[in-house]
This record gives structure tokens, sequence and C-alpha cells, in this order.
């Protein structure tokens, strides 16, 4: 799941001032064996969610990294992936904040028995996922 906040407009009710909750729709992603990427550690599976944002797989007992696809990306290639319809509202942060942020898995999970894990990501307004843009333009009327 993918939560979006109420990014602004109309006077919201308070439901909608929550934020939506919506599908992680047609994501990719890859699981590592271990806690991170560290010490040449091979991809064990790549998936994609579905269009309910669902996947289901087996994997043997162990500790699991997983991390979004976009995050194994150039930051070059990452940067490119943005079509901004004004780009002098969006700030890239520096290659440090793409660096933690590609190194820092999505999830890890401990899997010991069938497990059913939820994941939920948040996102920000007029950016998605990525926390190393910013939107700098003004706030919606």
């Amino acid at each position: 799941m993918v939560h979006k906040p109420y990014c602004g407009g109309a006077k919201p009710t308070p439901e909608i001032a929550k934020g939506l909750d919506e599908a992680l729709a047609n994501t990719s992603f890859t699981v590592y064996k271990g806690s991170d990427l560290g010490n040449g550690t091979e991809a064990v599976l790549k998936f994609n969610t579905d269009e309910q944002g669902e996947v289901s797989f087996e994997l043997e007992k162990g500790t699991y990294a997983v991390y979004a696809n976009e995050k194994l990306m150039s930051t070059e290639a990452l940067k490119a992936k943005f079509d901004f319809k004004d780009p002098r509202n969006y700030v890239f942060r520096d290659d440090k904040c793409f660096a933690m942020w590609k190194k820092t898995p999505n999830f890890t999970f401990q899997l010991t028995s069938d497990t059913l894990i939820r994941y939920m990501q948040n996102a920000k307004c007029w950016i998605g996922t990525v926390p190393c843009v910013d939107y700098v333009g003004k706030p919606a009327q």
C-alpha cells in the first residue's frame, strides 16, 4: 500500500484530510537474503505487484531485505524518470541523499513460517515516494 497525504485544494472533510491509502500496484521489487546489500549479497527473488498491489511467493526461512527496483537504478537514470510539468517547482536533493535512500531497504523481514506481510509506503504531495525530491511550488489553493 502507499499512503498519499491530502495535498490541498478545497477544504477537506476530516476523512479526506487524513489522506488516502492506495494499492502499490505494478511496482517492481528485488529481495536479497540478509538485512542489507552489504558483503556481495545476491538477489534471491524479483517480483512485481499486481493491480491490487499484492504478490505471493515462497522463500526459505531467514532474514530478507526488500528494495524497490528504482533504488537499484543510477541516480542519473532515476532523476530522468521524473517528468515535471514545471521543473521550476521541484528540487533534487544532493547525491548523498540519493545514496542513503538507495542503500536503505524498503523493508526487512524475518521468515520463520508462513507469513503475511503488509507493507505501507508513504508518498509526498506531487512527488511520490522518492524522499530526495522536494516540491517547492505554491501549495494548492
